[in-house]
């Protein structure tokens, strides 16, 4: 029985607390809702990030099969070129600038010696570039870049031969 009436005089001193001072626990409950809310929501972000990193990760190598061998086959090889490219723009900036100066050069009226010199310029450039160890080591990190280091030169390569078909 005593425990009953302590239990209900500490009910009702925090009672009279409440009703002399209610900001102070309000502040409190809100200030532990808040917080545990915040941490909801990181884990939430944190978690959908992951997830959104895996499925790009997935469609971008669904995607880049599809390219190689649904779409650019039957595509003009200037504009299969041009979307090559355009995937290794943000790692290989200098490979992109390039290609379009070829693009360029190969659409000129400048003579057919200067176009394959441009054409194999192209090609030492993107040698270099994907397979240079130090190029490798600092690109082959990310696993999404992984299918860019293997399928995009050979890739380039077959629609280079093509143009260089072309002009003989």
């Amino acid at each position: 029985m005593s425990l009953i009436i302590e239990e209900l005089l500490e009910l009702s001193r925090d009672n009279q607390k409440l009703l002399r001072n209610p900001d102070t626990k309000l502040n409190e409950n809100i200030e532990s809702i808040k917080q545990k809310l915040d941490y909801t929501l990181s884990l939430f972000e944190r978690n959908f990030e992951m997830e959104e990193r895996k499925i790009a990760r997935r469609n971008k190598a669904l995607y880049f099969d599809e390219l190689l061998h649904g779409v650019l086959p039957d595509c003009n090889k200037q504009y299969a070129f041009l979307i090559l490219l355009s995937l290794v723009q943000d790692d290989f900036p200098w490979v992109y600038n390039m290609g379009k100066e070829l693009i360029d050069i190969f659409n000129s009226r400048i003579n057919t010696s200067k176009k394959i010199t441009a054409i194999n310029d192209f090609r030492r450039l993107m040698m270099f570039s994907f397979d240079h160890p130090a190029m490798r080591e600092s690109i082959s990190r990310r696993k999404d870049s992984a299918i860019l280091l293997k399928e995009v030169p050979y890739a380039l390569s077959d629609i280079l031969y093509t143009m260089e078909k072309e002009l003989a």
